[in-house]
C-alpha cells in the first residue's frame, strides 16, 4: 500500500494524490492543499464557496483564470464534472488572453479529471500538452509537475521504465530550483516502483529519505502520508510490529490534524498486517471500515482495493459466496478504470477462491489469466532498465557535481590570479613613476648627456612593454592572433610613445646642460 503522490501546483496550492498498495494492489488517496488544514467535504466545500465569492468580485482576467483552475481542483474530490465544467472554462479564458501558466493549471486538472473517470489515455493527452507548454515557456517546476503526472499515469499502466524516467527527470530540475517539496514527491515515488519490482530494502531507502526531507520541513500531513508507506514495506518485510506501530502513528496524526478521510489506507494497511498474521476475523474489521471511507468519498480504487481484500478474507473463512461477489465487483471496479495491477490481484484472488471450492476449471482459467497480467505488470529486463536509468541519473548528477567543483576552481583562480596580476601592474606603474621622477631631479645634477639618454630609453623601453601587456588581451581579441596585425598595433604604439619620448628626453638634457 504505498502512497504515490500527483503534484498540481496552483501558486501555493498544491494538490497530492498518494497511492497505497497491499499484495501488489494499491489505493488512491488525496492530499489536499498546504493551505488548507482541513481536507474532509465540508470544509473543502467552505474553500469553494470562499473562492467563489472572491470570482464573482475578481475583475482582473488573470486572476480569474486563476479561481478557476483552483475551484476545478477542489471540486476533484467532490464532484468530478463540476471539476471539468470549471477547468474547461478557465482554459478558454487562459488561451484568450494568452496566460500560458493558467493553461497550464487547467490542462493539468482536466488531466487529474480524466485520471480521477479512469481514463488515463485523455488523461495523459491534457498531461503532455501542458508539459509541452511548460518547455516551450522554460516553467521548470511546473514542468517538473506535469512530469510527475505523467510518470504516474504510466505507473497505472504498469509501464515502470517509462514511470522511472519520467520521475527522474522531474527531480533533476526540483533538484535544480531547489523546490523541496518536488524532490520529496519524486523521491516517495521512485520508492513506490522500487516496492512493486519486490525490492523492499530500496523502497524503505526512498521512504525513510521522504520522510526525513518531510520532517525538516515540519509538514505533518505528508509525513502522516509516509508512515503509511513505511509501515507497509515493514509488513512485506515480516516486521509486523513495526508495521501496525508506524499506522497507528499516522491514524494519531490524522486524527489530529482531522484528515479523517484519508485514514481509509491505514484501516486497509492494518487489515493487511492482521491478514498476515492470522487474525482473519480483525483484518475484515479494517477492511470494511477502509471500503466505508472510500465508498464516502466515492474513491474507485480504493473501493476497488477494499473489495479484493474483502473477497479474499471472506476466502479463507469459506464464506465462498461474499467472497465471490465481492472480488467480482473489485474486478469490475478495477477494469473500468484501467487499475491493472489490481486486476492481476483480483485474478490470483478469484484462482485461488475456486480452487478452494474445487471449481478446477474457473481456478485454472483466472490462474493463465494472473499469469498473462504478471508477464506484462512486470519481467527482468524491465527491473534491469529501471536499474540502469537510476545508474545513469547518478552518473549525471556525479558528472554536474564534478563540472561545479571544477568551475568554482577554475573561478577561485581565476580571482586570484586577477588579484596577483593588479598588484603587479600597480607595483610596475609606481616604478615608473619614481623612475620618471628621478630623472627629473638627477637632471638638475649635470649628469653626463649619454647616462641620462640610456635612463631615459630605459625608463620608456619599460613604459612600452608594460602597455604591451596591459592591451594584449585588446589586442588578441581583434587580431585574432595574427602576426601581421599585431605587429600594426605594436607600430602604432610605438608611433604615439615616440614623441613623448623626445619631448621627454629634451626636457631633461635642458636641465643637464641649463
Amino acid at each position: 500500500m504505498i502512497n504515490f503522490e500527483i503534484s498540481c501546483k496552483f501558486q501555493k496550492l498544491n494538490s497530492s494524490p498518494l497511492w497505497t498498495f497491499r499484495l501488489g494492489t494499491w489505493i488512491l488517496f488525496m492530499i489536499w492543499s498546504l493551505c488548507c488544514v482541513n481536507p474532509s467535504g465540508f470544509a473543502q466545500q467552505i474553500a469553494i464557496d470562499s473562492l467563489k465569492n472572491l470570482l464573482r468580485n475578481e475583475q482582473s482576467d488573470t486572476n480569474v483564470v486563476i479561481l478557476l483552475s483552483k475551484i476545478s481542483h477542489k471540486y476533484l474530490s467532490l464532484d468530478h464534472e463540476e471539476s471539468k465544467a470549471f477547468a474547461e472554462q478557465g482554459l478558454g479564458l487562459a488561451k484568450k488572453i494568452g496566460f500560458q501558466k493558467g493553461e497550464i493549471r487547467c490542462l493539468n486538472n482536466l488531466g487529474s479529471y480524466f485520471r480521477e473517470r479512469g481514463n488515463n489515455d485523455r488523461a495523459l493527452d491534457y498531461y503532455q500538452k501542458a508539459l509541452h507548454q511548460s518547455k516551450e515557456n522554460a516553467f521548470g517546476i511546473t514542468e517538473g509537475d506535469c512530469l510527475v503526472n505523467i510518470g504516474v499515469i504510466y505507473f497505472y499502466q504498469g509501464d515502470y521504465d517509462k514511470t522511472i524516467k519520467y520521475y527522474l527527470q522531474a527531480l533533476q530540475l526540483y533538484e535544480k530550483a531547489r523546490n523541496r517539496y518536488g524532490i520529496s514527491i519524486c523521491m516517495n515515488n521512485i520508492g513506490g516502483v522500487y516496492y512493486y519490482q519486490n525490492n523492499y530494502e530500496k523502497a524503505l531507502e526512498f521512504f525513510l529519505k521522504t520522510v526525513a526531507m518531510e520532517k525538516e520541513d515540519e509538514d505533518k500531513l505528508r509525513i502522516a502520508a509516509s508512515y503509511v508507506n513505511i509501515g507497509e514495506v515493514y509488513r512485506m518485510l515480516g516486521n509486523f510490529d513495526s508495521s501496525i506501530v508506524y499506522q497507528l502513528r499516522s491514524i494519531e496524526m490524522k486524527g489530529v490534524l482531522d484528515d479523517r478521510e484519508d485514514m481509509g489506507s491505514n484501516y486497509n494497511n492494518l487489515g493487511a498486517v492482521y491478514f498476515e498474521i492470522g487474525e482473519i476475523e480483525k483484518a475484515t474489521e479494517y477492511y470494511l471500515k477502509s471500503l466505508e471511507i472510500r465508498e464516502a468519498i466515492n474513491d474507485l480504487r480504493g473501493m476497488a482495493i477494499a473489495l479484493g481484500n474483502l473477497g479474499e478474507a471472506h476466502s479463507i473463512q469459506k464464506n465462498y459466496k461474499d467472497a465471490n461477489q465481492c472480488l467480482n465487483k473489485s474486478l469490475e471496479i478495477a477494469k473500468s478504470i484501467g487499475l491493472r495491477e489490481q486486476i492481476k490481484a483480483v485474478y490470483e484472488y478469484l484462482s485461488k477462491s475456486y480452487h478452494v471450492q474445487n471449481d478446477f476449471k474457473s481456478a485454472y482459467e483466472y490462474q493463465g489469466l494472473y499469469s498473462l497480467m504478471k508477464d506484462s505488470l512486470f519481467n527482468e529486463d524491465k527491473s534491469k532498465e529501471i536499474g540502469k536509468l537510476e545508474a545513469n541519473y547518478e552518473l549525471e548528477k556525479e558528472i554536474e557535481e564534478e563540472n561545479r567543483i571544477a568551475k568554482e576552481m577554475k573561478s577561485t583562480l581565476a580571482e586570484a590570479q586577477l588579484r596577483r596580476d593588479n598588484l603587479q601592474y600597480s607595483g610596475i606603474l609606481i616604478f615608473l613613476v619614481l623612475m620618471s621622477a628621478g630623472l627629473l631631479v638627477i637632471g638638475s645634477f649635470g649628469i653626463p648627456i649619454r647616462l641620462a639618454e640610456g635612463l631615459i630609453f630605459f625608463t620608456f623601453l619599460l613604459f612600452f612593454e608594460f602597455s604591451l601587456v596591459l592591451l594584449d588581451p585588446y589586442i588578441e581579441q581583434y587580431s585574432a592572433g595574427a602576426p601581421a596585425i599585431k605587429l600594426t598595433f605594436n607600430a602604432v604604439l610605438a608611433a604615439l610613445i615616440f614623441p613623448l619620448h623626445s619631448f621627454f628626453e629634451e626636457q631633461i638634457k635642458k636641465r643637464i646642460t641649463g
